[in-house]
């Protein structure tokens, strides 16, 4: 990993400026990838619920979990791992403050790929009192890619509901979940 203050491309090599001053030089295929997020992203992961409310439908409690599944393992939906997001089981809501800051939500939701093919649980997330996002997400879907307009938002809540089948299977992965000023 390098900091990089400013970053060009030839046409042949990348070249990169160090924040010292120094520069580097890198051919296309030694580079995995480039990430210009330093200080513009907040993983959702990363903040803690100003509030929580667990419902359950009958009497056990399934707690919400950063970056991981509830079992401990890796959060994944539709073929793929992910590292960071929330687990979410029905019926959860988690309430976040935020400053107003961020201008954009970005998230790949669907049910865990650990469950088989039942879970079925309705999503909505809020901003401000505002609904930005609702839906059913079933595990037969594909992933949901969200995209929300969080511009000046300072109460932001995400809830997942239960479904069709009580709360079986109602394991909701928020993959990625993060906010981007």
């Amino acid at each position: 990993v390098l900091n990089a203050s400013a970053i060009t491309f030839t046409g042949t090599e990348f070249i990169a400026t160090l924040q010292a001053g120094a520069q580097a030089r890198f051919a296309p295929p030694s580079i995995a990838s480039l990430d210009f997020s330093q200080g513009k992203v907040r993983y959702l992961s990363d903040l803690e619920p100003a509030n929580i409310e667990y419902t359950p439908f009958f009497d056990t409690v399934w707690k919400y979990r950063k970056d991981r599944h509830r079992d401990g393992g890796p959060l994944r939906v539709g073929g793929k791992e992910y590292a960071r997001g929330l687990y979410i089981h029905s019926k959860t809501l988690l309430q976040y403050r935020l400053k107003g800051e961020y201008r954009n939500f970005r998230a790949i939701m669907g049910i865990d790929d650990s469950v088989p093919g039942i879970g079925f649980v309705y999503v909505e997330i809020k901003g401000d009192g505002r609904i930005l996002y609702s839906g059913n997400v079933r595990s037969s879907d594909s992933p949901v890619e969200l995209n929300l307009d969080v511009r000046g938002v300072r109460d932001f809540e995400v809830l997942v509901d239960f479904g069709d089948n009580l709360e079986i299977c109602d394991h909701l992965d928020l993959c990625e979940a993060r906010f981007i000023k």
